[in-house]
């Protein structure tokens, strides 16, 4: 599976390693349709950048801190898959 994280300055494409390449390219597509300016930054699983952490660590949205140490609650996280023979987008 890949899946598209969306925050208010960028937006995040995270691949898994069984994940298959027609879900790689789509959610690489909506990850560009969701940018506008944003920049889009891809990675594999394994090579996680610390902000990936910082928003889904423990618990999805969990660790996404502002300045003042309270919780940020406008990270969106997409589900891409083919898995089941058509491409979905699932908004977790």
């Amino acid at each position: 599976s890949s899946f598209v994280l969306q925050v208010p300055r960028l937006i995040m494409v995270w691949h898994g390693k069984a994940s298959l390449v027609p879900d790689q390219d789509a959610a690489l597509r909506l990850a560009r349709q969701l940018a506008g300016d944003r920049p889009v930054r891809e990675f594999d699983e394994d090579d996680e950048p610390d902000e990936w952490f910082d928003v889904v660590d423990e618990h999805p949205y969990a660790r996404a801190v502002d300045a003042n140490g309270g919780y940020k609650r406008d990270a969106v996280l997409y589900s891409c898959t083919c898995a089941l023979g058509e491409f979905e987008v699932l908004k977790i």
